[in-house]
């Protein structure tokens, strides 16, 4: 009884079937072994930074990534440095 946009209303049943998959996958024919599944991605290291990094490609060298692989894994990093004035404490993850 929702009064909603047409255009709307054509997504809630969209939801609503996608929930139903995932509510019981096995009625849909979806029967996955668990081979079949994708491998679970390793927790990522955490390394706490209280001071600023002039170098984030140099930072990602000596903690075993490489520089793409550090700025996926931390999208809020802007830039190719990171500047810590105020000492604030970052959590920084490794793949």
């Amino acid at each position: 009884d929702l009064l909603l946009p047409e255009e709307t209303s054509r997504y809630m049943f969209r939801i609503l079937a996608a929930k139903l998959f995932f509510e019981d996958p096995v009625s849909f024919g979806f029967d996955l072994s668990p081979a079949q599944r994708y491998p679970r991605l390793p927790q990522p290291r955490v390394v706490t930074v209280t001071g600023p990094i002039p170098s984030l490609v140099d930072f990602a060298q000596s903690n075993g990534v490489s520089y793409f692989q550090l700025k996926e894994a931390n999208l809020w990093l802007r830039d190719e440095k990171l500047t810590n004035k105020a000492g604030k404490t970052y959590r920084i993850d490794i793949p």
